[in-house]
């Protein structure tokens, strides 16, 4: 009797976990896509960023490297 009675609870429990579930994914999962879809489109300032520390540091060496062979 009681193992019954605790096995239907486990089961309306299981039902109400699947239903919020399936809500969170219908409702949600799309201003999820949405928001990393902007913060996708918003990483280009930081390749450009790194495109100007990169050409900087390279300028550097090779400004170093020019400087030894003067000397």
């Amino acid at each position: 009797m009681q193992v019954s009675f605790f096995k239907k609870m486990m089961e309306k429990r299981i039902e109400t976990i699947e239903s919020q579930i399936r809500e969170i994914k219908e409702n949600h999962l799309s201003h999820i896509q949405e928001d990393l879809a902007v913060v996708k489109t918003n990483q280009e300032w930081i390749m450009r960023f790194f495109w100007i520390v990169v050409s900087a540091s390279v300028a550097g060496l090779i400004t170093g490297i020019i400087n030894l062979m003067i000397k």
